[in-house]
Formats: structure tokens, C-alpha cells, sequence
């Protein structure tokens, strides 16, 4: 059984099909997966402790994961580029372009495939997002990473399901 398959078979309810566009080998390899999120509106601090994570982290051998939203997921994708560390990007909708969300982060999606980084999901491509799809997503996010590791998040946060 390669990696990808042990990763998923410890999620409950697991996921029936993955939809993908990109490297879909970055989860069957030998990385260490790790999970960053954080809140859409991140403090100054939040900021500031994601880049010096992401700087530590470049000199490991681990894959990226979150959920390409706005504030900590988007600048830790960014910060994954930039730091040359591959990244897998969970949305909260379908893959298709015409469905992604954030829409505003359609060129983020577009960069982390051209870094050869993965967008991938159990949504149908064209799934609209909404309220329910982002638990769905965090549980697939946590799911296929050995950690994950929370910048910030408010008492009752969405970052924290």
C-alpha cells in the first residue's frame, strides 16, 4: 500500500474518489506532509510566525498542505513557492477553474501547478462552495498530512474543525 492510500485510510467517512489537477505523486512520495491553516484575517503576528515556519521548514523534506483560502492558507502556499517546497492545495469548492474559491486565488492555483504543486478534493470538479464543503475540506487537509499545525484561530474559528 503506498503512502497516499495509508494517509487516507485513517481518515473516518473516508473519501470515495479524489479529483486532481497536478503532480498527484507528491502524495505517494517519501515527504513528511504538513498541514498549515490559519485564519482569513491574520494578525500581524500570525503573519510574521507563518513566514519564519515556512523559512525552518525549506530545509526538510516535506510537502505543504492547506486549503488555498484567503489569509494563512494563501500566504502559506506563497511562502511554499517561493521557499522552492512543494504544496497541495485543498479549496473549499470543486477544482474546475470556473468553480475554485477563493476566485481570487485562481492565480495562486495556477502558480502552485506550474511549482509542480497538486490541487486536489473529493468534490466534484464543479462543486460550488459553501458552508458545508469547508469541514469536508479540513478533514481531507488534516487527513492527508502527518501534522498539522495551527498559526492562530479564534475561539470559535472554522481553522479549528
Amino acid at each position: 500500500m503506498n503512502e497516499i492510500n495509508e494517509l487516507i485510510a485513517n481518515i473516518p467517512d473516508k473519501p470515495k474518489k479524489l479529483f486532481y489537477e497536478g503532480d498527484v505523486d507528491l502524495l505517494r512520495s517519501p515527504h513528511l506532509y504538513v498541514c498549515i491553516v490559519g485564519p482569513r484575517k491574520a494578525s500581524p503576528y500570525g503573519i510574521q510566525a507563518t513566514e519564519h515556519l515556512m523559512n525552518f521548514l525549506k530545509d526538510f523534506n516535506v510537502v505543504t498542505i492547506s486549503g488555498a483560502a484567503y489569509g494563512i492558507d494563501g500566504l502559506m502556499h506563497t511562502l511554499s513557492i517561493k521557499h522552492g517546497i512543494k504544496t497541495v492545495a485543498i479549496p473549499g469548492s470543486g477544482i474546475h477553474d470556473d468553480y475554485f474559491y477563493p476566485r481570487a486565488h485562481l492565480d495562486l492555483k495556477h502558480e502552485i501547478l506550474e511549482h509542480g504543486g497538486l490541487i486536489i478534493n473529493e468534490f466534484e470538479p464543479d462543486t460550488r462552495s459553501s458552508l458545508w464543503t469547508f469541514p469536508v475540506r479540513n478533514r481531507l487537509m488534516a487527513g492527508l498530512s502527518h501534522m498539522t499545525i495551527v498559526i492562530e484561530a479564534e475561539e470559535k474559528s472554522g481553522t479549528l474543525i
